[in-house]
């Protein structure tokens, strides 16, 4: 089983262009995909290096407005113990699993059934940001 770390974007087929945007924006790293039978198309990147120097800086200085944000916040930790190759370790890993099962949709039935003794780690709360003066 290996360990892999992804930022992805999806959106609709149609705004591809805006995907190819983002990418250029992160000075083209990461991949451009569509799945053109569920007519989506993702911006996604992999490599370690990328998440910690590009796109966990990106949104340090510029903060995700909504909820997402703890998602961010729990994938930041995620990398951090990657970036120090915790995952190679069965602690590290189970880590990892603890923070997956609160991230997105949470745990696949494999990783369920591979780490019975999965415990969700809480999710951060995120207070809201205003970014205007209300009148």
């Amino acid at each position: 089983m290996s360990t892999i770390a992804k930022f992805r974007i999806e959106l609709h087929v149609k705004d591809f262009e805006l995907l190819n945007s983002i990418r250029s924006y992160f000075n083209d790293i990461g991949q451009l995909e569509v799945i053109s039978t569920r007519k989506l198309a993702y911006f996604e990147v992999t490599k370690l290096n990328d998440l910690v120097n590009i796109v966990i800086p990106h949104f340090d200085k510029y903060p995700l407005l909504t909820q997402t944000r703890a998602d961010f916040e729990l994938f930041k930790k995620f990398i951090d113990i990657m970036s120090r190759e915790g995952h190679k370790t069965i602690e590290g890993l189970q880590q990892i699993v603890n923070i997956k099962a609160t991230i997105n949709k949470g745990l696949s039935d494999n990783l369920k059934i591979n780490f019975p003794n999965t415990i969700p780690v809480l999710r951060p709360l995120v207070e809201e940001i205003q970014i205007f003066e209300p009148n």
